[in-house]
């Protein structure tokens, strides 16, 4: 007597995940990476005016030779990249302004990439681990954010080329909803520099160039 076989099939397994890359943030991201690699190669060519120039100035800005109050260490790191957010919030106003939006992450790359190179110049790994521990935190953040900016500063640029052009618009209050945007914008920036405040003070006595 033949014996019937029982197949029994399971559905199909097909995850539900769908990775959606937004264009905008990988044009600024990239923009941003190449920023960086052309600030270490202009800091590796630079004279010994050059090291000597930034080395003051990493003094003045990022260290405090004095005993200082965690306020001012915290003013020091936080309004640089608020200045950044000025800019965007101020360059997204203009209908001409996605050009020199892109200038944005392209130059804070260059800036940052000078920056790591010098404590690399300065202090060797040590400096590296230095950077990476204390102000890490908030460099990361603080790029994530105006990468974020960049990209909503073209789509209200956009905007405002098209009114400007057309006379037409969504009618829409952008205006509110622009500042609204970048109020949340400063928060994880406030964050971040919390952050490094925080490790400034805690792990600053474990390197000798803080």
């Amino acid at each position: 007597m033949l014996k019937k076989s029982v197949v029994i099939k399971a559905p199909a397994f097909k995850p539900n995940v769908h990775f959606k890359i937004n264009n905008k943030t990988l044009v600024f991201f990239t923009l941003f990476i190449c920023g960086t690699i052309t600030g270490v190669h202009i800091s590796e060519a630079g004279s010994a005016e050059w090291h000597a120039f930034f080395t003051s100035l990493m003094n003045n800005v990022l260290f405090s030779q004095t005993e200082s109050s965690l306020l001012s260490v915290f003013i020091r790191v936080f309004l640089p990249f608020f200045v950044l957010l000025l800019i965007c919030f101020v360059t997204g106003l203009s209908g001409m302004g996605t050009p020199f939006v892109a200038l944005v992450p392209l130059l804070t790359g260059c800036f940052f990439g000078i920056e790591i190179t010098q404590f690399y110049v300065n202090f060797g790994m040590s400096g590296i681990g230095g950077w990476a521990l204390i102000y890490l935190p908030s460099y990361a953040t603080a790029t994530a954010t105006v990468i974020k900016c960049c990209c909503h500063c073209v789509d209200i640029s956009g905007e405002i080329f098209i009114f400007l052009v057309t006379g037409k618009g969504e009618g829409k209050p952008i205006f509110k909803e622009y500042i609204l945007r970048y109020v949340i914008y400063i928060v994880p920036v406030l964050l971040g520099s919390l952050i490094t405040t925080l490790f400034y003070r805690m792990f600053g006595d474990l390197f000798s160039f803080v």
